[in-house]
């Protein structure tokens, strides 16, 4: 599934966007200044707010940052919402993938547990939010339009995808099959119940889960992941064109968990 692409302008042009709004409402939101210093000392996670802030504004919201808990509060015309920036520097993405980012070729390890482990850590920032939670992950790392391919959304459902193949040879069946643990979905989990295996729900709290590729120096590449039973449903439209993958039906024990694009 191709992602949705922004053309947000360079880095320092949404830096200065975002510095323009912080210190015009430092006076009554004291908390920004903060932000600001970290902002001009190029810190890494404050920038990728700025990068949010400019995806935020490009699908025309009112945004507002937080003192406590998310990073903004938007407002839109089919309701509000409250968005965390997770950035995931270069150095965890290269430590998981092995790829550095000068690499030319090779073999890699999907950064799937990477980037499960990001969406963890917001969970926590949502609390008791009145609206739609949306976790915005983000990397700069030169390969990340690889390793936030729409394979890659994906596993953010089902987590990491495995053929089981019989080798012995009095198997009752030679079917080669798909298999996963679930182990790091954002969404479900398998919990053991009197001595059988369940599928449940968990992070709740979380509506929706985008990945944003910040490789390019103007340009965004976004694909999202829906939450299947979230506190709190998301509207797709209210990312018009973002794609979004989703479950066809909730996964079971025993029956593949079947998912497909949405907002297209």
């Amino acid at each position: 599934m191709k992602a949705l692409q922004i053309n947000l302008g360079s880095t320092t042009d949404r830096n200065n966007i975002y510095l323009e709004y912080l210190k015009a409402n430092q006076s009554e939101k004291p908390f920004c200044k903060p932000i600001i210093r970290r902002i001009k000392h190029n810190d890494t996670d404050a920038c990728f707010e700025a990068t949010v802030f400019g995806i935020l504004k490009y699908f025309q919201m009112q945004v507002d940052p937080c003192a406590t808990g998310p990073d903004f509060f938007c407002g839109s015309t089919q309701g509000n919402l409250y968005c965390e920036a997770k950035f995931i520097n270069t150095k965890a993405v290269v430590d998981r993938s092995g790829v550095q980012e000068a690499s030319t070729g090779g073999s890699y390890e999907r950064p799937t547990e990477t980037i499960f482990n990001a969406v963890k850590k917001a969970t926590k920032k949502f609390g008791k939010c009145n609206g739609p939670r949306v976790v915005f992950i983000g990397s700069n790392h030169s390969h990340s339009g690889l390793f936030f391919e729409a394979g890659v959304v994906t596993e953010l459902l089902t987590s990491q995808v495995k053929l089981v193949i019989p080798i012995n040879q009095f198997a009752k069946t030679r079917e080669i099959r798909h298999q996963t643990d679930l182990r790091h979905s954002m969404a479900v989990k398998l919990e053991e119940k009197n001595g059988r295996f369940e599928v449940i729900e968990v992070r709740e709290s979380i509506s929706a889960v985008i990945l944003v590729n910040a490789a390019d120096e103007n340009v965004v590449y976004l694909r999202g992941a829906l939450h299947p039973e979230p506190a709190k449903p998301l509207i797709p439209a209210i990312f018009p064109k973002l794609p979004f993958v989703a479950f066809q039906e909730m996964p079971s024990v025993g029956k593949i968990a079947k998912t497909h694009w949405i907002n297209v």
